[in-house]
């Protein structure tokens, strides 16, 4: 499996540089640049498609992601445990659309690029948390900071359905292996939860692709559109 992803990597990386030497080796013109607005699984975007060949268009994507509303979960009738979520993802995707039937269902392959981004989350309580009759305090508790981190660059692979001014875009990107980072204090310092991360990475390492699907509006007309 992985060394599929590398080849189809690849094979991205090649098509992705052929399209973008094209499309800047010759005069730029700006009638054949469409603008969009979407919003999909990675918040919203705004993106712009350039005409290469007749089946074959180069598309940049601009997009963010963020939540920090903190969230309370109420695990009895007399404890809660109050998540603070950071969730921030900056990305910029370069790629392009290829059309090789005669209905507008478009081929889609690139890479995001990821200067921003960040997932954690702080646990805490108020309340003291009671388990199987067994209660740990507030103090004992303490913080507890989850964190965790893919990579920067991620190949992406998709399909997209055109009808007139909108995309409904399908597919998935490979986010690469996560890396754990947990911070803790109180009562898990006494645990072996340290020594477990590694376990606790390998096993969650076939969580590596973040689903693609949402929808893009095109903001004004423009007859040079892979229709």
């Amino acid at each position: 499996m992985l060394q599929v992803l590398k080849i189809s990597s690849g094979l991205i990386l090649l098509i992705t540089f052929i399209g973008l030497n094209v499309a800047f080796s010759q005069r730029l013109n700006y009638s054949k640049i469409s603008p969009w607005l979407g919003l999909d699984t990675e918040g919203l975007h705004i993106a712009g498609q350039l005409k290469i060949q007749p089946k074959l268009h180069f598309t940049a994507n601009l997009g963010y992601l963020g939540f920090q509303r903190p969230l309370s979960v109420k695990l009895d009738s007399n404890s809660n445990l109050l998540i603070k979520p950071d969730i921030k993802r900056l990305h910029l995707d370069l790629g392009i659309l290829y059309q090789p039937f005669k209905f507008p269902l478009l081929l889609s392959g690139g890479f995001k690029i990821l200067p921003v981004q960040k997932m954690s989350l702080d646990l805490s309580t108020a309340t003291g948390i009671k388990l199987d009759g067994f209660l740990i305090s507030s103090e004992d508790f303490g913080l507890v900071k989850l964190g965790n981190q893919w990579r920067s660059v991620q190949p992406f692979l998709g399909l997209t359905w055109l009808r007139k001014r909108w995309q409904f875009e399908l597919g998935c990107a490979y986010m690469g292996r996560p890396r754990l980072d947990i911070e803790y204090e109180g009562f898990l310092e006494t645990t072996n939860l340290k020594t477990d991360i590694l376990k606790i990475e390998r096993n969650i390492r076939n969580y590596s692709f973040y689903p693609l699907l949402g929808f893009k509006w095109k903001i004004f007309k423009n007859n040079e559109n892979p229709e």
